[in-house]
């Protein structure tokens, strides 16, 4: 049998790689476009709730045209600041559509960020008045960050 090579990707092989906005927001408009056509597998998210106001979400996902699949096992725990650790903690797996072979186990930190606030990022730009000077953003947090610089990149 052939060797199974499995890739792993820490939080700072990804920030090594320099994936740029523009680049973020052209793939994550490839999958919402998919959500569009139907041409996605996307059940509803599972999770298990192991403290109060805490979550270990699974989020498995087929984009059928970019011939993508895998799974982000992501847990959201508000308290891990007392552990030094950040509050949202997970890994991706990537895996062969044709196969179903695991290519890659990645840190989903980076990842959840700049997915979740370039999905905003492209409503604002088809959504958000043309002349529109101001905007709100309500936390100060990663996600806060994160979705003034995408929305910066659309809007500027």
């Amino acid at each position: 049998m052939k060797k199974v090579e499995l890739l792993y990707l820490s939080q700072e092989d990804i920030l090594s790689l320099d994936i740029g906005w523009e680049e973020i927001i052209k793939r994550v408009e490839m999958a919402v476009s998919e959500q569009a056509n139907d041409t996605i597998e996307n059940p509803p998210k599972r999770g298990i709730h192991t403290r109060p106001d805490t979550f270990i979400h699974e989020m498995p996902v087929f984009l059928k045209k970019m011939d993508a699949c895998g799974i982000k096992w992501v847990s959201g725990y508000p308290e891990n600041y007392k552990h030094d650790l950040p509050q949202i903690l997970g890994v991706q797996v990537m895996n062969c559509p044709e196969t179903g072979v695991p290519t890659a186990v990645m840190d989903c930190r980076w990842i959840t960020a700049v997915r979740t606030s370039a999905a905003t990022a492209i409503t604002a730009k088809y959504c958000a008045k043309k002349n529109s000077k101001k905007i709100a953003i309500i936390g100060a947090g990663v996600q806060g960050r994160m979705h003034l610089l995408a929305i910066k990149h659309v809007l500027p």
